[in-house]
């Protein structure tokens, strides 16, 4: 999963949902502080 570091140490990830659905399980409960989704641009009918 990429990653970039930011000057006040703190680390931010980037995947997409699908990607992390199947990673998910390499993580601990809580290993991250928090988890933005947005994911509102796909379409369930496949337009």
């Amino acid at each position: 999963m990429p990653y970039v570091f930011l000057a006040n140490g703190a680390e931010v990830r980037f995947t997409t949902l699908q990607s992390m659905v199947n990673i998910c399980r390499d993580y601990s409960a809580g290993y991250f502080d928090l988890v933005i989704s947005d994911e509102c641009h796909r379409s369930i009918y496949g337009k």
